[in-house]
């Protein structure tokens, strides 16, 4: 970046430790300068995804102006408007009677009382052809295991639902989760970059969040062995902490853990986790991407990405959440989230674009490009010269951006 040219940032989400993090980082560099809250004429706004003024933004000429979040994001955030997505994605390539993906658990959208969209007869007849099923309700607009239920039938999930007033996803619930040292259960968060050209990036790292107790599938109500949120994990449990430090383990100890079961992490996890990323945004790209010459502004997104894997090894994804947390077992100004958002910003308002995608290519596994859409992954190897492996390689050192340009 030159250093003569000066960029300008806006916290409009106080609330977020990560995006503050973000923030004292670049205003450290001498080429950014914050600007009150209030401001309109900025170049980086760090917003609440809740009150974004997208119908303002790109309205100065001349004024590069970009936002983390995409509009329309709910489409993949919300449950029920991630399974409704995927839903017409699937039946618009393959028809009106084609499958779900095999990675996501069958799943209704139940309301509650049986209003308009609701799913409740459809649940109770599968239910009843599958008697041996076990069902989780999930809020919706539900995060941090707020609104779960376990349940061993479909009337008790109706049941639970309209007691709640709200919308709910009740889903199979993957009884046979593959279990760490201790018998406990976990899932995989991972940090998925999409920038302003609808690029999909995986960052490298990811986390296991574990549960502090031993899985008890016989006892739906401890939600300790299910559950591995956590503020559910951390509030609940006296052993929290005592396996993992803050109930977190990263992918280099996981794939120790898997090699001594035959298996390794890159070979048979993150290949199903690039596919069901891939095929997330190829199906909500009709609902998120605009063509930059009606598009005035640059909107990128951090996205966690949250799945289980079974004792089969198989992936399963569970959610998908569009204003992630950091890790918390390291420091905030070298986790994982904040060197993908200072690297995309340098993306974004750098001169040398073609250098900044560069890096970005060396320093994730790119599943969509522009130029072309989901199984992208192949071609866009054969494009940069690189492979999966090479991807998925990474040197703490190439995330670094000078503080000073």
């Amino acid at each position: 970046m030159d250093s003569a040219m000066s960029w300008t940032v806006v916290n409009r989400d106080e609330n977020s430790s990560l995006y503050g993090t973000v923030e004292s980082i670049l205003v450290e560099r001498e080429s950014w300068e914050m600007l009150p809250s209030s401001s309109t004429r900025f170049n980086l706004m760090l917003g609440d995804r809740n009150r974004l003024p997208f119908s303002k933004l790109g309205l100065f000429p001349g004024l590069l102006q970009s936002v983390n979040y995409y509009r329309g994001s709910n489409c993949l955030c919300r449950k029920a408007s991630m399974e409704r997505t995927l839903r017409a994605h699937v039946e618009c390539k393959e028809g009106a009677d084609a499958e779900m993906p095999l990675w996501l658990p069958k799943t209704f959208i139940v309301k509650a009382q049986d209003a308009d969209g609701d799913e409740r007869s459809d649940l109770v007849s599968y239910a009843a052809e599958h008697p041996s099923v076990l069902w989780i309700a999930k809020l919706s607009s539900g995060a941090k295991g707020e609104g779960i239920h376990i349940g061993r039938t479909a009337e008790e999930m109706v049941e639970f639902v309209d007691a709640q007033s709200l919308t709910y996803c009740v889903q199979e619930y993957v009884a046979n989760p593959l279990l760490l040292p201790g018998g406990r259960k976990f899932d995989i968060r991972c940090w998925v970059l999409l920038d302003s050209h609808y690029n999909v990036y995986v960052y490298k790292e990811g986390v296991l969040r574990t549960c502090s107790e031993e899985y008890d599938g016989a006892d739906l109500d401890n939600v300790i062995s299910h559950l591995s949120n956590h503020c559910i994990q951390e509030a609940h449990s006296d052993d929290f902490g005592k396996y993992e430090e803050g109930n977190e383990m990263f992918f280099s100890d996981f794939d120790d853990f898997l090699r001594t079961k035959g298996k390794n992490i890159e070979d048979d996890i993150l290949p199903q986790v690039y596919e069901i990323v891939s095929m997330c945004f190829d199906a909500a790209e009709p609902r998120l991407r605009v063509d930059p010459e009606y598009l005035k502004y640059f909107p990128f997104q951090l996205f966690g990405f949250d799945f289980l894997v079974d004792a089969e090894y198989k992936v399963w994804l569970l959610e998908i959440n569009g204003a992630p947390a950091a890790a918390e077992s390291v420091d905030m100004d070298v986790c994982a989230c904040v060197k993908v958002l200072l690297l995309l910003v340098h993306f974004l308002v750098c001169v040398c674009a073609d250098d900044c995608v560069k890096r970005l290519r060396e320093t994730f596994a790119v599943l969509l490009s522009t130029t072309s859409s989901v199984g992208a992954t192949t071609a866009l190897h054969q494009q940069t010269n690189t492979t999966p492996q090479t991807l998925y390689a990474y040197e703490t050192e190439q995330t670094h951006i000078n503080k000073k340009t």
